[in-house]
């Protein structure tokens, strides 16, 4: 798909926004090596909340939405420390994901305040 593109013309691509397939970021580095790459946010928020408790969903979430609705990186990171503080032996895998992927927005020149919508990847859902 991503060939596809380049031989069709595309030049340039500044985000590319995906779910979290495996080998897509590093397929999108070797073909438009100048594009930033950003974990979807939704598909970020359904995969945290299915790999967790069912009793713990709803907190769980409420604590997700303070990252990705942050109007700075300084609340961004206050929310993500929060998450690390009440999640992190918990649910140490979900919190190292948001710990990595968080701050796509801010490499690609968008503020963590521009992540309101919850289907970043489009709405409807992606």
């Amino acid at each position: 798909m991503l060939k596809d593109l380049k031989r069709r013309g595309v030049q340039r691509v500044r985000i590319f926004i995906t779910d979290g397939l495996p080998g897509l970021e590093e397929a999108i580095k070797k073909i438009f090596p100048e594009a930033d790459w950003q974990l979807c946010v939704l598909h970020a928020v359904r995969d945290a909340l299915n790999k967790s408790r069912k009793k713990d969903r709803d907190a769980l979430a409420e604590d997700l939405k303070k990252i990705y609705r942050a109007e700075s990186q300084k609340e961004a990171e206050e929310a993500l420390r929060s998450l690390r503080e009440r999640w992190g032996t918990v649910y140490p895998k979900i919190v190292e994901r948001w710990e990595t992927n968080v701050f796509g927005f801010e490499s690609a020149g968008r503020s963590m305040g521009s992540a309101k919508a919850p289907g970043i990847c489009g709405n409807p859902p992606c």
